[in-house]
């Protein structure tokens, strides 16, 4: 039985990338995440912020 919690996205709507590529960054600023573009500006937009937490991105191991 398919899972209906599945959302399928048109593949021209799918961006793909990698590591070799710049992109955001992240940094913790009194206590909580802060997110920075690819020229080091900080991310204060708050939808643009919403969506990024929706990727549910976890810590980097140190």
């Amino acid at each position: 039985m398919p899972d209906s919690t599945a959302i399928s996205q048109p593949a021209s709507e799918l961006h793909y990338v990698d590591d070799t590529q710049p992109g955001l960054t992240r940094k913790v600023l009194r206590g909580k995440f802060a997110y920075f573009d690819t020229q080091g500006q900080r991310i204060k937009d708050d939808s643009e912020i919403k969506r990024i937490n929706a990727l549910a991105v976890p810590p980097a191991s140190k």
